[in-house]
C-alpha cells in the first residue's frame, strides 16, 4: 500500500517537473523567436536606412551638379542663368531636380549688391534647388532642398587690376580714382604727382620711393577725404603704417589680410580666356576643352566669330555664330558678304592689310575693322560679343602676324565687346559720343591717336599724336622691357614669372598701369583721356619688342594722362557684354524631407 502511494507521488512529482520543463522550454523558445524577430527587424531597418542614405546621396549629388552648372552659366549681361528642371540618373536612382532663381517684388531677378572688405563689390544671387531621388529598384525616396547663394565678382569693377609685379612710375602727373588691386608686390616710384583715390590692395608688400624732381604721392583716407601729397623716402620702403601721410587711416591694405583674387581656370594661365576653341594658354592647338574652360573663354560667349585665314588667291574671311550646344552654324553667303564690308582698308591706304609696329620694329598683317560699318552690317541688337580670330606664327615661314585695327569707332550703336587672340590696335576716338558699355580684350592693346596715318612705314620718324578719348574696359597683356631673350619663349619656365623685376642683368619692368596701352607716337603736350577699367592678367604672347618710355629709340613720348574709372561699372547690369566674372557658390540652408 505504501509502495503504491509512493509510486503515485513520484509520478505526480515527475509530471510537475515535466510540466515545468515544458513551460520553461516554451518560454525559452518564445524568447528565441522574439530575438530572431528583433534581429530580422533590425536588419530590415538597417537595410532601409542604407537605401535612404543612398537616395539622399543621389539627391545631394544632383544638387551639386546643378550648382556647378549654374555657377558656370551667366548671360551676356553677367546675370545668373536659371538651370531648367531636369531628370538625371545617378547610382541607380532617378533624380528630378528643379531650380528657382529668387525674384524681387517686381518679378525681376533678385540680386544684392554688397560692399565687402576693402570696398570690394560683391553681387549676390539666390537660388532654391530641390532634388527628389527615387531608387529605381527598391522604390526608396529622398527629398532634399537647398538655398544657395552665388557671389559674383566682375573683373571690371577695378580701375586697375594687375596679376603680376606692379611698378607704378609715371613720368607725368597721374590720378587713379578707382579701386586698385595687384596679386603680387607693388613698387610706387612716381616721377611726378601720383594720386591714389580709392582702396589700394595687395596680398604682398607695397613699397614706395621717390625718383627725384617733383615726385610726390597721396592716398585716400578711409573717411573719404584725400591725404596730403608727401615726398616718398629716398629708397624703397614698405608702406607700413595705416596713417601714411596724415593722422587718419588710409585706404591701403596689404599682406595676409588681403586675399589673392584669381580667375578660376585651374592650372592654366589666364590668357586662356582669349584663345580660340581647342587652343591652350600657350597658343597651341589640340587642347581638350572642359566645362570650366568653355565658361571662361570669350569665344564660347561670342555672338559672331570672324576668322581670318590665308587661302589660295588671297584671304578667306568667314563669319559664324555659336549655337546653344556650343557648335557653330555658318552664316549665309549674303550675310557673310555683308559683314565682310566692315573688314576694309581705310581709303587711300598705301599699305593695304599692313601696319608697322614701332615697338616690335616689324610689319604686321592687319585687318582693319570699320566699326561704324559693322553696326550697319549687323543690325541685330544681340550681336554684342564679337570674336576676331587670327594667327600669329613667327616660327614657320612665311611668318604670320595677324593683328586687328578698330577704327571709326567714336560712336557705338550698342553695348559691345571686341575680343581677339591676337593684338588689337585702337585707332582714333573710341566710344566718345553717347557712350555705351564696352570692352576690348586681346593679347595686347595698342592705341593710335586720331593723328596716326596708315601711310607710316619703318623710317617714318615724325609721328605726331593728337588728343584722344577712349571709353572702354581694357583686358590686355603686357610685355617686358630689356628682358632676357629666352624669357620671351612661352615654353620657358620664366615666361609667366612676373617676379623677376630686380634681376641685376635684365630688368623685368613690364608695361605698367600708366602704359598698359602701348603707344607709338610723339604725345608731347597731348592728352590721352581714358575712362574705364584696365586689367592685366597675362604676359602677351606675340609682341615681344622693346616697350618703355624711350624717345631715343623713336617708340613714343608720353602723353598727359587723364585716366578715370567709369563708375557705371559699379553696377553689374552695366558691365560690358561677356565680362569675366568669378562666381563663388555657398549653402545658406539645407532641408531634408524624409521619404520611404
Amino acid at each position: 500500500m505504501q509502495d503504491t502511494e509512493r509510486t503515485a507521488a513520484d509520478g505526480k512529482q515527475r509530471g510537475y517537473v515535466l510540466l515545468l520543463t515544458l513551460v520553461v522550454l516554451a518560454a525559452v523558445m518564445g524568447l528565441g523567436l522574439s530575438m530572431m524577430t528583433n534581429v530580422s527587424s533590425g536588419r530590415k531597418i538597417a537595410a532601409e536606412s542604407r537605401k535612404g542614405s543612398q537616395s539622399r546621396y543621389a539627391a545631394e549629388s544632383a544638387i551639386a551638379m546643378v550648382i556647378n552648372r549654374t555657377a558656370n552659366s551667366v548671360d551676356s549681361n553677367g546675370y545668373m542663368v536659371e538651370f531648367p528642371s531636369t531628370t538625371v540618373n545617378l547610382y541607380g536612382h532617378r533624380v528630378v531636380v528643379t531650380s528657382d532663381m529668387e525674384a524681387n517684388a517686381s518679378g525681376a531677378e533678385r540680386m544684392d549688391s554688397i560692399r565687402t572688405k576693402f570696398d570690394l563689390l560683391t553681387f549676390r544671387s539666390y537660388s532654391n534647388i530641390e532634388a527628389v531621388s527615387t531608387d529605381t529598384v527598391n522604390g526608396s525616396r529622398a527629398r532634399i532642398r537647398q538655398r544657395i547663394a552665388f557671389d559674383q565678382y566682375p573683373i571690371f569693377q577695378f580701375a586697375t587690376y594687375w596679376e603680376g609685379v606692379m611698378l607704378l612710375d609715371p613720368g607725368s602727373d597721374m590720378t587713379i580714382n578707382g579701386r586698385v588691386h595687384c596679386n603680387a608686390r607693388v613698387k610706387l616710384f612716381p616721377w611726378a604727382q601720383l594720386s591714389l583715390e580709392d582702396w589700394f590692395t595687395s596680398p604682398c608688400d607695397i613699397w614706395n620711393m621717390r625718383s627725384g624732381g617733383s615726385s610726390s604721392i597721396r592716398f585716400k583716407r578711409v573717411d573719404g577725404t584725400l591725404g596730403s601729397y608727401i615726398t616718398p623716402p629716398a629708397s624703397f620702403t614698405p608702406v607700413d603704417t595705416p596713417y601714411y601721410g596724415g593722422t587718419k587711416r588710409m585706404r591701403i591694405a596689404y599682406g595676409n589680410q588681403v586675399p589673392i583674387f584669381k580667375m578660376p581656370i585651374g592650372t592654366r594661365n589666364a590668357i586662356l580666356i582669349i584663345q580660340p576653341k581647342g587652343v591652350d594658354d600657350k597658343g597651341a592647338a589640340g587642347f581638350t576643352e572642359s566645362t570650366s574652360s568653355k565658361k571662361q573663354k570669350f569665344v564660347y560667349k561670342a555672338d559672331l566669330i570672324y576668322r581670318k585665314r590665308n587661302a589660295a588667291g588671297g584671304l578667306a574671311k568667314t563669319w559664324s555664330r555659336n549655337l546653344a550646344d556650343g557648335s557653330e552654324a555658318a552664316e549665309s553667303a549674303a550675310s557673310t558678304t555683308n559683314l565682310n564690308t566692315s573688314i576694309v582698308n581705310p581709303p587711300g591706304n598705301p599699305n593695304p592689310d599692313l601696319l608697322y609696329d614701332y615697338g616690335d620694329k616689324t610689319w604686321m598683317n592687319a585687318s582693319f575693322v570699320d566699326v561704324s560699318r559693322f553696326f550697319v552690317a549687323s543690325t541685330v541688337a544681340a550681336d554684342q560679343v564679337i570674336y576676331l580670330e587670327g594667327r600669329f606664327n613667327t616660327v614657320t615661314a612665311p611668318a604670320t602676324r595677324d593683328v586687328f585695327v578698330l577704327y571709326n569707332a567714336g560712336t557705338l550703336a550698342r553695348n559691345i565687346t571686341f575680343v581677339s587672340n591676337c593684338p588689337i590696335y585702337i585707332w582714333g576716338n573710341y566710344n566718345k559720343i553717347s557712350t555705351k558699355s564696352s570692352a576690348i580684350a586681346a593679347d595686347i592693346i595698342s592705341v593710335l591717336s586720331p593723328g596716326w596715318s596708315p601711310s607710316y612705314v619703318a623710317n617714318t620718324a615724325v609721328r605726331n599724336a593728337q588728343d584722344d578719348v577712349i571709353n572702354a574696359c581694357l583686358l590686355g597683356g603686357v610685355r617686358r622691357a630689356r628682358v632676357h631673350p629666352l624669357w620671351n619663349d612661352p615654353a620657358d619656365v620664366n615666361y609667366y614669372n612676373w617676379n623677376q623685376d630686380d634681376n641685376a642683368s635684365y630688368s623685368d619692368r613690364i608695361g605698367q598701369p600708366h602704359n598698359h596701352m602701348s603707344l607709338m607716337e610723339d604725345w608731347s603736350d597731348k592728352t590721352l583721356t581714358f575712362t574705364g577699367s584696365q586689367v592685366a592678367l597675362w604676359r602677351c604672347l606675340y609682341l615681344t619688342g622693346l616697350f618703355r618710355w624711350n624717345p631715343d629709340n623713336n617708340v613714343y613720348t608720353q602723353p598727359n594722362r587723364n585716366f578715370n574709372f567709369d563708375t557705371r561699372y559699379n553696377s553689374l547690369k552695366n558691365m560690358p557684354p561677356g565680362t569675366p566674372t568669378v562666381i563663388s557658390p555657398f549653402n545658406l540652408d539645407y532641408y531634408e524631407i524624409h521619404e520611404e
